[in-house]
């Protein structure tokens, strides 16, 4: 099985450290949203509640994983996960 290489967007750095300030138990979600990424970003094994959105461009965030109350959006690029955003569901997309 081929193992993903997982980047972030400045953006999604950005989210990330705004989440870390405010919701410290954020690591073991974004670890194990990394560990799913890196071996399933396509949900081929529908284990995960990873959906792929529609009307969405590349380079916006095509897919979306939830864990919990937090969403990751990212794209596909040959073996390439690139994470765009992370954000608490009650905030929009």
């Amino acid at each position: 099985m081929i193992k993903f290489r997982v980047s972030a967007v400045p953006g999604f750095v950005r989210d990330l450290k705004k989440l870390l300030k405010f919701h410290n138990p954020i690591i073991p979600i974004y670890e194990k949203a990394i560990g799913i990424l890196e071996a399933d970003p396509y949900n081929i094994e529908q284990k995960y509640d990873i959906k792929k959105l529609g009307g969405v461009r590349n380079g916006d965030g095509q897919f979306r994983i939830r864990i919990g109350d937090w969403r990751i959006r990212y794209d596909i690029e040959s073996s390439e996960v690139i994470l765009y955003s992370f954000k608490n569901r009650k905030e929009g997309y």
